[in-house]
């Protein structure tokens, strides 16, 4: 089984009523995107670069710098929920053209009917997929994948993920359609302190607001977890 978690301005549309094991009922932000047909392929990719010196020569290293790491994950759902794949493409196009998408539901409001995340209309070149927020945050368009094994294996939830080249892969025919998709986990992580653009720097290496500079820190940034969403 295969669920997704979205940033909060999709999650509350797609969110599941559920029963609770005591009974009781709940809501749940991470619906189930589909059963996949086969094994799930997680490939992690290590990032090396090597440092020379001169006395070393020009062929070895003196030493070798780690440059953090990604994930692959590669599967084929046999089973899927069409408006939460949508989602999913949609999200990992940096969302969608939200002003376009409104004038063409304008123009055409029968032709939008199953178009819920507004797929096919591209933000601008450049947008940011995390644009900064921490992962759930709405406006943060990285997604969230739980992978649970049926046989009672641990979960797998890679944080903050998007479909990679090709993303997805969708056969059209008469027979049943198994799609390919083809994500990619970073190690993501929100931008640290809320300083003011412009702001006039100080030898403390604050703005003289006091505010904290933003920055990207990519220490302990976690890319894979073993909570289910």
């Amino acid at each position: 089984m295969v669920k997704v978690r979205f940033g909060g301005h999709i999650s509350g549309d797609i969110a599941v009523s559920t029963i609770a094991p005591d009974g009781t009922p709940e809501i749940r932000t991470a619906p189930e995107l589909g059963l996949t047909q086969d094994l799930v392929q997680i490939t992690p990719n290590y990032y090396h670069q090597d440092l020379f010196v001169d006395d070393f020569g020009p062929n070895f290293p003196s030493d070798v710098m780690y440059n953090l790491m990604d994930v692959n994950i590669s599967m084929n759902l046999v089973h899927y929920d069409h408006r939460v794949l949508s989602y999913c493409l949609a999200e990992s196009m940096g969302g969608t053209g939200v002003a376009d998408r409104i004038a063409f539901e304008a123009f055409s409001p029968l032709l939008i009917a199953n178009m819920v995340s507004g797929l096919g209309f591209s933000v601008g070149a450049g947008s940011l997929m995390g644009k900064g927020k921490v992962l759930w945050a709405s406006g943060n368009h990285l997604i969230s994948v739980s992978l649970r094994s049926p046989l009672g294996g641990v979960p797998y939830r890679f944080r903050a993920c998007y479909l990679t080249q090709p993303p997805v892969v969708i056969p059209l025919g008469t027979e049943r359609s198994i799609v390919q998709l083809n994500w990619r986990a970073i190690p993501y992580r929100a931008v640290l302190g809320s300083g003011t653009p412009g702001g006039v720097l100080t030898s403390s290496g604050l703005l003289a607001s006091g505010t904290a500079i933003p920055e990207w820190r990519s220490t302990n940034v976690p890319i894979w977890d073993y909570v289910e969403d």
